[in-house]
Parts: C-alpha cells; sequence; structure tokens
C-alpha cells in the first residue's frame, strides 16, 4: 500500500519531485517557487501584451515624465544605471554579446550611421572637431596596442597573422604589378593591331 501512496503523492510543479508529506505549496524548494513566480510572471506578461500591445509604451512615457520632473529622481537613476551597466561590462559573455550586437548593427546600419556622423561633424565648431578627431585618434592607438600584446602574447595566433599578412602582402604586389604590366601590354596589342 505504500507504494500506491507514493505514486499519488503530489509533485511539484516545476521540477516533478514528490512534495514533502502535508505540504500545502505545490513546489518543493525556495528555487522551484521562484521559478515558478517567474514562469507565472511571464504569461502573465505575454497575456497582458496580447490584449495591450502599447501598454510599454505608455508605462515607458509615464516613468521618462516622472524622471524628467523630478531632477534628483533623474540624478539616482542615471547612477543606478551607470552602476548596472558597470557590473554588466565586467561579465564576459555580456561584453562578447553586446559587441556581437554591436557589429550586427552596424553593419546593418553602416550608411545611415556614417551619413549621421558626417551631418554632426559638418555642425562642430572647427576645436570640436579637432578634440574628437584627437580622441578618436587616441582611442584608435590604445585599441591597436592591447590588440598587439594579446596577439603577442598567443604564439599560434601570431603565427598565424604573420602568415596571412605575408599572403596579403603577396597579393598586394601582385595586383600592383597588374596595374603595371597591363597597360603596357595594351599599348603592345594596339601596336600589333596597327
Amino acid at each position: 500500500m505504500p507504494a500506491v501512496d507514493e505514486c499519488h503523492a503530489p509533485r511539484c510543479v516545476v521540477c516533478g519531485e514528490p512534495l514533502p508529506a502535508g505540504s500545502r505549496s505545490n513546489t518543493c524548494s525556495p528555487e522551484c517557487r521562484q521559478e515558478r513566480r517567474r514562469q507565472s510572471w511571464r504569461a502573465y506578461y505575454c497575456r497582458r501584451q496580447e490584449a495591450d500591445p502599447e501598454h510599454n509604451r505608455r508605462r515607458h512615457a509615464r516613468r521618462r515624465e516622472r524622471l524628467l520632473a523630478d531632477p534628483q529622481l533623474l540624478a539616482d537613476h542615471r547612477a543606478r544605471e551607470r552602476e548596472r551597466e558597470r557590473a554588466r561590462m565586467r561579465d564576459p559573455q555580456y561584453r562578447q554579446r553586446a559587441r556581437a550586437h554591436a557589429r550586427t548593427r552596424y553593419a546593418r546600419d553602416a550608411q545611415r550611421v556614417q551619413a549621421r556622423r558626417r551631418e554632426i561633424a559638418a555642425i562642430l565648431p572647427p576645436q570640436e572637431a579637432d578634440r574628437r578627431r584627437e580622441q578618436s585618434r587616441a582611442h584608435g592607438r590604445r585599441y591597436r596596442r592591447k590588440w598587439r600584446r594579446r596577439l603577442w602574447a598567443d604564439a599560434g595566433a601570431h603565427r598565424a597573422y604573420k602568415r596571412q599578412m605575408a599572403e596579403y602582402r603577396r597579393r598586394a604586389a601582385l595586383r600592383n604589378l597588374v596595374g603595371v604590366v597591363a597597360p603596357i601590354l595594351a599599348e603592345r596589342r594596339d601596336k600589333l593591331e596597327e
């Protein structure tokens, strides 16, 4: 008889483990309870979005109005967001995903982004344009220095890079040679045809 009771014992709705005897909960542990709340919230959120697709826009607009109306609240919000971003950027997986997303987005919108950058550059005062140009160059130098150090630290990657660059230079030399020889051959062909 105990085996039958065990078969019919209530089970956790998240993981399926048997619930403790006399338990009035439908989950077996605090972790399962938290997961159950998450599932319930997701279902509620999806139902709400289906019923009213503009809900989030209105909610964010109200929140933005509240923030703009109170400078202290806005300053606190920005400080919290900066700290959250610092914490996220310390996570290597997040940084990798963020960079992949940025590359994909830039590849998709490169022309629009470059046009916008040109518009901004056209209206900048000369001193600000020079400052930004120097800032960009300094960033590029730091990035390249860091990239070279990482490359030199990995002997296999460094050898592969040297092979790749040797192939690049060989192809560039061939292109230059073709650029020099092609007009000479065309001139000789024209003379022979006359």
